[in-house]
């Protein structure tokens, strides 16, 4: 059967013209940008001044060094006086503000770890049964930062932005 155009549409419409439109011509393909070479490939950053120059790639942990998931430090190692500056993390396993927090506190414990102590408290733990009782409805983690006598300096609750943390922790220790 033979094609011919509809008056009112630039498509081919079968004789009779009830049925669907028939396309005869090929359908454009998408342009590929220049800076999207397609699926699968990285595009590069784009330039923060409009100058056409990439920025700076965000450097990236190497495997191994980066803790995604706290280990809890034992209760019963843990005293409020040390006679030394401490950040303190109340966090449960179950909490996805935790874990979000994990990476940031061990990234921090690795630039402090000489002049800070770190100490990581599961909610969860039948050792810390008090400090649940006294957070009951508090976001958790709850992190302190605490001087060698014990006395809270800064507190937190819930995801911090590690910038706030360093600068908590430059001044006390």
């Amino acid at each position: 059967s033979t094609l011919f155009p509809s008056p009112t549409s630039p498509y081919p419409v079968p004789p009779g013209g009830t049925s669907a439109p028939t396309v005869t011509q090929p359908i454009p393909q998408p342009t590929v940008r220049p800076e999207y070479p397609g699926p699968g490939a990285t595009a590069p950053a784009p330039s923060p001044t409009g100058t056409g120059v990439p920025a700076p790639q965000v450097p990236t942990f190497t495997p191994g060094v980066l803790r995604s998931r706290l280990q809890a430090t034992d209760p019963r190692a843990f005293q409020i006086v040390s006679g030394q500056t401490q950040l303190v993390m109340f966090f449960a396993y179950w909490s996805p503000e935790s874990s979000s927090m994990a990476p940031v506190v061990t990234v921090l414990e690795s630039r402090y770890k000489d002049r800070i102590r770190f100490v990581y408290l599961d909610i969860e733990d039948p050792g810390n049964s008090l400090f649940k009782a006294l957070s009951k409805d508090r976001l958790l983690p709850l992190i302190f930062i605490l001087d060698a006598q014990g006395n809270i300096l800064k507190e937190w609750q819930g995801i911090v932005p590690g910038e706030e943390i360093v600068r908590a922790l430059s001044t006390a220790g």
